[in-house]
């Protein structure tokens, strides 16, 4: 769902330090979401325009191409986004980086999260609006499926971004 609460802006705390303050941002979204029956929950920034989830950045899938909210939309300048902004175009599909508003996100043939732990995380719907014809969408699948790989070692144009242990 779209939630109530704002992404925290950039003139009230740094949206893009990974600090315990911005996380209750995320933890009053998620908390609202799942008394009104949903697993998480997208932010919008200060702006109306969409933000991100509640702990992962937020990508959409329309017309064939992948795009994101800007880090001007108070969003957290992760590393896994870099890394997705960058491999995603491997795959053929070309990657936009601009404010989205809400009624195209409801618009979107596929959507999901992307982050360290839930990595590429499927969203169904967004406020009972279901995105696309199948789910999880076949590129959000394909995209899902190559970043296993490089996480995986498989490719070797990515094995830099790999530490063996």
């Amino acid at each position: 769902m779209v939630s109530s609460w704002r992404r925290i802006s950039s003139d009230a705390l740094p949206p893009q330090a990974k600090s315990w303050a911005n996380y209750l941002n995320s933890m009053h979204a998620i908390r609202e979401a799942r008394r009104c029956g949903y697993d998480n929950a997208v932010f919008l920034d200060s702006r109306g325009f969409v933000s991100e989830g509640t702990l992962a950045c937020l990508m959409m899938v329309r017309d064939g191409k992948v795009i994101t909210p800007p880090v001007t939309a108070s969003i957290l300048e992760s590393v896994t986004r870099g890394a997705f902004i960058e491999f995603i175009p491997d795959l053929g599909y070309p990657v936009e980086v601009r404010d989205v508003t809400r009624v195209e996100l409801y618009a979107s043939d596929e959507a999901f999260l992307c982050g360290t732990g839930g990595e590429c995380t499927p969203i169904t719907s967004i406020d009972d609006i279901k995105l696309g014809k199948k789910y999880p969408g076949p590129i959000t699948t394909e995209i899902a499926e190559y970043y296993a790989e490089i996480l995986a070692g498989n490719v070797k144009k990515y094995k830099d971004w790999l530490t063996p242990v």
